[in-house]
């Protein structure tokens, strides 16, 4: 069974997942206003839906509400079941392990990403819920480093953020046409002097840089379509949920 103490320890997995919610088209006109889309959490629960976690969540530079429920029955009765419950919505699945459905309340927009993750006859549903200003700033990639007190590569290009407002940890994710090396040797320096210190220095693939009740994980990774460096750092401060 999917708990909450699971759903936290695996939050930046969800918060990847966030990217693909984030990009769908924020200025699209297929939604209905109706009645079941302003009250989803209950829709989801009367369903048979278990709320297993919620938190307030920033997604680039837009705020949002998360919440995670998990149904025991798999994707293809879940998905059956939701688009009849959600006639009005936007539907996106044909098959596989993930469909995805926007509905358009009077107030909120809402994004469910549907997962079977591996687990027989389990299903996960994760609901994003933004008013339609926060969904326009969720929209395009942020504008600037997003991450307080973490130096900046030069020349980088932002791609995409997400911050859980309740553990206070965040991910963000750019891009650079500099070398896997020259990255990583920036950041070994540039945190030192900003008063970071590296554990393991040696380590060929990640920097674990730690100051006062901070961490931050470094990963660079090439992009097989664009060859240019993923660098997705993981942001938490010690001592928080």
């Amino acid at each position: 069974m999917i708990n909450a103490k699971s759903i936290k320890k695996v939050f930046s997995f969800l918060l990847t997942l966030a990217v693909i919610l984030s990009c769908v088209d924020a200025d699209a006109k297929v939604y209905i206003r109706w009645k079941t889309s302003d009250n989803v959490d209950k829709v989801l629960v009367d369903d048979g839906g278990k709320k297993v976690y919620s938190s307030s969540i920033k997604l680039n530079e837009g705020a949002a509400q998360l919440s995670v429920y998990n149904y025991d029955r798999d994707i293809k009765s879940s998905m059956a079941e939701l688009a009849e419950l959600f006639k009005e919505g936007q539907i996106n699945y044909g098959s596989g392990n993930m469909g995805i459905i926007t509905l358009n309340g009077t107030k909120l927009i809402t994004r469910l990403l549907v997962l079977q993750l591996g687990i027989r006859d389990q299903t996960v549903v994760v609901k994003i819920e933004q008013t339609a200003e926060e969904l326009r700033k969720s929209a395009p990639p942020p504008s600037k480093n997003m991450i307080t007190g973490i130096p900046e590569y030069p020349g980088i290009r932002h791609l995409f953020y997400a911050k859980n407002e309740d553990t206070d940890m965040c991910i963000q994710v750019s891009e650079s046409q500099s070398g896997p090396e020259f990255i990583k040797e920036h950041y070994s320096s540039a945190m030192k002097d900003n008063g970071w210190k590296q554990l393991f220095e040696n380590s060929s693939s990640a920097g674990i840089f730690i100051k006062n009740n901070e961490i931050c994980l470094l990963a660079v990774a090439t992009d097989g379509r664009s060859n240019n460096n993923q660098i997705t750092l993981l942001h938490k401060k010690y001592g928080m949920k």
